[in-house]
Parts: C-alpha cells; sequence; structure tokens
C-alpha cells in the first residue's frame, strides 16, 4: 500500500513539476493566469510546503532520535551509576551490620564479664561478712572472757584489799601485843637494874 502511495505521489510530482515549469514560462512572457495555472502553483507551493515540512520532519525525527539515544545512553549511565550506589550502600550496610554484631557481641561478652565479676564481688564481700561476723563474735566472746578475768582480777584484788585490811589489823594487833612485850620487858629490865 505504501508503495502505490509512493508510486502515486511519485507520478503525480513529475506532472505537478512539468505543469509548474509551464505556469512559470507564461509567468515569464507576462500572461495572465488561469485558475488551473493558479491551482498548479498552490499544488507546487503545497508540495514545496511538504517537502520542507518532511525534511524538518525528517531533521526532527533525526534530532528526537539522537536525543532519545542520549536519554537512553544517559540513563543507562544513571541505571549503572544506581547500581553501584546500590552496591556501595549494601556493603556499607553489610559492614555497619557486622560492626553492630561485633559491637553487640562485645557487649554481651561485657556484661558477662561484669556479671561474672559482680557474682565474685558479692562472693568476696559475703565472705568478707562472714569474717567480720566471726570476727565481731570473736572480739565480743573474748571481751566477755576479758571482763569476766578483770571481774576476776576485782574480785582477787578485793580479796587481797580485805586479807591485806584483816592483816593491818593483825600486824596492829601484833604491834600492840609487841608493845606490851617491850614495854613489859623494859619495866623488867628497869626492875632488875634497880
Amino acid at each position: 500500500m505504501l508503495v502505490i502511495a509512493l508510486c502515486v505521489e511519485s507520478l503525480l510530482g513529475a506532472v505537478i513539476d512539468k505543469s509548474l515549469e509551464a505556469v512559470l514560462r507564461k509567468l515569464e512572457k507576462g500572461e495572465r493566469l488561469k485558475t488551473e495555472d493558479l491551482v498548479v502553483l498552490v499544488l507546487s507551493t503545497v508540495r514545496e510546503q511538504n517537502r520542507r515540512i518532511d525534511a524538518l520532519n525528517d531533521q526532527v525525527n533525526r534530532r528526537i532520535d539522537e536525543v532519545s539515544k542520549r536519554i537512553d545512553m544517559l540513563n543507562d549511565q544513571v541505571n549503572r551509576r544506581i547500581e553501584e550506589l546500590n552496591k556501595r550502600i549494601d556493603a556499607l550496610a553489610d559492614q555497619l551490620n557486622r560492626r553492630i554484631d561485633e559491637t553487640n557481641k562485645r557487649i554481651n561478652e561485657t556484661n558477662k564479664r561484669i556479671d561474672s565479676l559482680s557474682e565474685q564481688v558479692n562472693k568476696r564481700i559475703d565472705e568478707t561478712n562472714k569474717r567480720i561476723d566471726a570476727l565481731s563474735d570473736q572480739i565480743g566472746r573474748r571481751f566477755e572472757e576479758l571482763n569476766m578475768r578483770i571481774d576476776g582480777v576485782y574480785n582477787v584484788l578485793g580479796n587481797i584489799q580485805r586479807t591485806l585490811v584483816d592483816m593491818s589489823k593483825i600486824l596492829m594487833d601484833l604491834q600492840k601485843v609487841m608493845l606490851s612485850i617491850q614495854a613489859s620487858i623494859s619495866s623488867q629490865s628497869q626492875r632488875q637494874t634497880h
């Protein structure tokens, strides 16, 4: 169908070209143009305009094709860059996730160590508290023993004091007896000397 249309247009174009040559000759001679001549001029003008429009359309189509190719090329470049960026983002996300996982593991290990140390410290505190309680009990018993010994020493000192008081009374009585014996000896010796 397209071939037929091209053949008809080609034949019609040849007829219009020959008719146009005839009209131009008439114009050169200064002859008056008939309606058919004016129709030929209009048809040739329309045909020329159509050629220009076709040429412009061809140019526009070529430009559109070039722009489309450039857009496709730019689109491909943008897509490649987006893919590269996505790969980099994925790599960074993986790296970040690995770091987060490592940090979480380290935090968990640190928490376990803190828990272990806390248990050890609590055990040591409990042991120390038990030792303090034992020492406190032992010191309390020793204080009680010491107080009992001090009370015993006070009792012994009280007994010694009572004994000393009793001995002091005995010694005073003995002194009185000695003085009385001395007085009696002295009076007897005076009597004998006289």
